[in-house]
């Protein structure tokens, strides 16, 4: 499922119009990420824990331009969803 077809099921839904959907969604993709780039935990219970993490230095193998590489340090928004028992098959 693709953001705008979460902001049209919610549109369809809801019966508001699909800007006001529009900018909900957004700001609250928005307020995730702005919180975990700050470094904290943005945990929605019953979905999972946003999270910002480390990824270390590390070499790789470029094709295009044929030769090793240095991909630098840097930080990523790390997801793990909770766990789901109550979802039916």
């Amino acid at each position: 499922m693709t953001k705008y077809e979460i902001i049209t099921r919610l549109h369809l839904k809801y019966g508001i119009s699909r800007d006001v959907v529009q900018q909900i969604v957004d700001g609250f993709l928005d307020e995730i990420v702005l919180s975990v780039q700050k470094g904290e935990k943005v945990t929605i219970k019953g979905f999972g824990v946003f999270s910002r993490v480390k990824q270390a230095e590390r070499k790789v193998y470029s094709p295009i331009a044929q030769r090793e590489v240095t991909i630098p340090l840097r930080y990523v928004i790390d997801f793990k969803s909770s766990k789901l028992t109550d979802i039916e098959h």
